[in-house]
This record gives C-alpha cells, sequence and structure tokens, in this order.
C-alpha cells in the first residue's frame, strides 16, 4: 500500500491535492474572523506562503499589500480584492 494513504478504522485518507488561487489563500486564511484589516491578515499571516498561481508562490504580505481595501467583512471580499492585481 502506498505510504500516502492512511487507513483508521476501515477508512481510507488521500492527502489533500495541491490548492491553489483562491483555494490556496482560504487554506491558509482557515479559521481567520471578519471583519479583519490588512495590517490584522500581514501581522498574523503575512509569512505564510500561497501559491497565488500554478507554480507562483507568494508571502500573504505580498498578496495583501497590494489590495486597495483596508478592511475586509468577508473572505469572499478579500479573495476577489486580492484576484484584482496580478502579481508577477
Amino acid at each position: 500500500m502506498p505510504d500516502s494513504v492512511n487507513i483508521l478504522e476501515n477508512e481510507v485518507i488521500k492527502p489533500k491535492g495541491t490548492a491553489y488561487g483562491a483555494a490556496s489563500l482560504t487554506r491558509v486564511l482557515n479559521g481567520i474572523g471578519f471583519p479583519v484589516t490588512k495590517e490584522e491578515i500581514i501581522n498574523r499571516y503575512g509569512h505564510k506562503e500561497v501559491q497565488y498561481s500554478k507554480g507562483n508562490l507568494k508571502t500573504l504580505k505580498d498578496i495583501v499589500t497590494k489590495c486597495s481595501k483596508d478592511t475586509f467583512t468577508s473572505m469572499s471580499e478579500l479573495i476577489e480584492c486580492c484576484a484584482r492585481r496580478p502579481l508577477k
């Protein structure tokens, strides 16, 4: 049996796939409370890496700094703002 598959009480658990874009951002910010400020995100999560696009890693600080808003009321608002400016 491959090392990447675990069996727990007759249940097969497969490892999570690689996420990028909004899915990667959501994984990194899992459990964050809203409203939240740009500064709070940077202070708490800024060092974490997000796969902004396939094969393109960026720190959350790099992504959020470029957002035009200072406060976000929901995850969808944050993702929408971050997606507006492509990072190279």
